[in-house]
Parts: C-alpha cells; sequence; structure tokens
C-alpha cells in the first residue's frame, strides 16, 4: 500500500488487460459495462492482481453469456470480482489497484 492507505497503480500490463478486456479502471472489474466515469462501485480494498488467466477466464463467461443472449454486461462484473476474491490479493508489493 502507498502512504495514507492508498493503493499503489497497476502495472503497465495490468491497465492493458484492464483496457483489452473492458475493465473499469475504478472498481477493476473486467467485462464490467461502465467506465471509471459512470462507476457507482468503490475502488478496492485490497490489491488483486489481474493476470492474463484472469482475463481470459472472464473473457470466456462473457462470451457465454453474449451467446446466452444476456445483452446487459452489469452482472458480468459480479462474477469476475468473485473470481478476483477466489484467486486472493497479490502479496507482491509492486502491484497495485490504479493506473
Amino acid at each position: 500500500m502507498g502512504q495514507y492507505g492508498t493503493l499503489l497503480p497497476r502495472t503497465k500490463e495490468e491497465c492493458i488487460l484492464l483496457y483489452e478486456h473492458w475493465g473499469c479502471f475504478k472498481c477493476q472489474h473486467l467485462y464490467a459495462g461502465h467506465i471509471q466515469h459512470d462507476c457507482l462501485n468503490n475502488f478496492p480494498q485490497v490489491h488483486t492482481m489481474i493476470t492474463p488467466a484472469m482475463a481470459a477466464s472472464a473473457k470466456v463467461d462473457f462470451e457465454k453469456m453474449q451467446h446466452a443472449g444476456w445483452s446487459n454486461c452489469q452482472c458480468m462484473h459480479a462474477a469476475i470480482h468473485s473470481l478476483a476474491l477466489h484467486e486472493g490479493p497479490s502479496s507482491d508489493s509492486k502491484h497495485a489497484t490504479q493506473c
């Protein structure tokens, strides 16, 4: 964590994954259905490193939902957030939450 309880910036690789997978740079959810300026969620309390495997899994889930006829991906962030919590926070202090 940075000074005053803030989280350090995300790595360049994590920012690229957020961008490529329609992520929100505030709440850090992939395929969130919104952008940071429209985000009603809070910033993450702990850092969870966004990995290529996490992004690939989110993409598969998102595509399944699209094929099932779900036009609104707002619910996707809950599934991705659940996945992030399951994988746990990163212990590497050089990774953080905002770009």
